[in-house]
């Protein structure tokens, strides 16, 4: 059975997503939030580590968040309305390893369509987070903390390679997912 529906809408529903991890991603100077600050070079990569227990922190700042067709921070004062493609649910949890799910609902027809197409199905979240740098540095250059969500993301590469739109009939192999030809 899929973890995938369609509504009465058109609207695409998809259950228990994987939207985010704690982890170390990759992130190059310029995406890292205050940079400057910082003084980063903006075209270096820096690994930069999620913990579990901030994500925890944060875990009801991924309920109702918006899910966009590109990454621009949003806020009241910028709400880029032009680039809402659906939303996550309100059941966003965490489990022992540190992954976070929530529900998923596509309403944009042209978003659906590359989903559906499989042309794309890579989430990538955004945060606010206050940047700590670790004495040892050898692991990551940079620990998120006081993370918040932003938004959602529909990407062709996520960070976090397992947060993908999820259909039950896709399998986990060596690092990707691959469609089953049957179930």
């Amino acid at each position: 059975m899929s973890n995938r529906s369609v509504d009465t809408n058109g609207f695409l529903h998809v259950k228990d997503n994987i939207i985010t991890s704690a982890g170390i991603s990759e992130y190059l100077g310029h995406e890292i939030l205050n940079y400057e600050k910082y003084g980063l070079d903006k075209n270096k990569k820096y690994r930069v580590y999620r913990p579990k227990e901030e994500l925890e922190k944060a875990l009801g700042t991924f309920n109702n968040l918006l899910l966009l067709n590109q990454h621009v921070p949003i806020s009241r004062d910028t709400p880029r309305k032009d680039t809402w493609i659906g939303s996550t649910g309100t059941d966003a949890y965490i489990d022992d390893k540190g992954v976070v799910r929530n529900s998923l609902v596509v309403n944009e027809p042209h978003a659906i369509s590359k989903i559906e197409g499989d042309e794309i199905d890579g989430l990538s979240c955004c945060y606010w987070y206050d940047i700590e740098i670790p004495q040892d540095t050898s692991e990551y250059d940079f620990i998120m903390r006081d993370i918040e969500g932003n938004h959602l993301a529909l990407v062709k590469t996520p960070r976090v390679n397992m947060a993908r739109v999820s259909d039950s009939k896709l399998e986990r192999k060596k690092g990707t997912y691959m469609k089953m030809d049957k179930l």
